[in-house]
């Protein structure tokens, strides 16, 4: 049992780290595309104008927020995979240490 503990307080830890990265990375990336796009169709030079900064500004929280999603979803199904496999590990460790003794006894 606590080695299930031990192992889904790994993937927590781990899965927080991935978020943040995931969350800035997508973040930066929205801001930039948005300023490129808006210095490229609006001819605005820095610093931005009001309705230009707005939208970056509501584009790199957009974005922010699916690489949030994104790497919450994946760390969610990394994590459920982990942990199915860890359970079923450890069900089957009785029996294959019955199966074993089983065997040598037979030999």
């Amino acid at each position: 049992m606590l080695r299930i503990i031990g192992h889904l307080i790994v993937i927590a830890f781990r899965a927080l780290g991935r978020l943040v990265i995931m969350t800035v990375l997508f973040g930066a990336i929205g801001a930039v595309a948005v300023t490129v796009v808006a210095s490229r169709y609006t001819q605005v030079q820095w610093p931005l104008t009001e309705p230009v900064g707005i939208a970056v500004i509501g584009f790199t929280a957009l974005a922010a927020y699916a690489g949030a999603a994104t790497a919450l979803v994946t760390e969610a199904v990394k994590g459920f995979l982990g942990a199915a496999k860890l359970v079923e590990r450890e069900a089957t460790a009785p029996a294959r240490m019955l199966e074993q003794d089983l065997e040598g006894a037979r030999h």
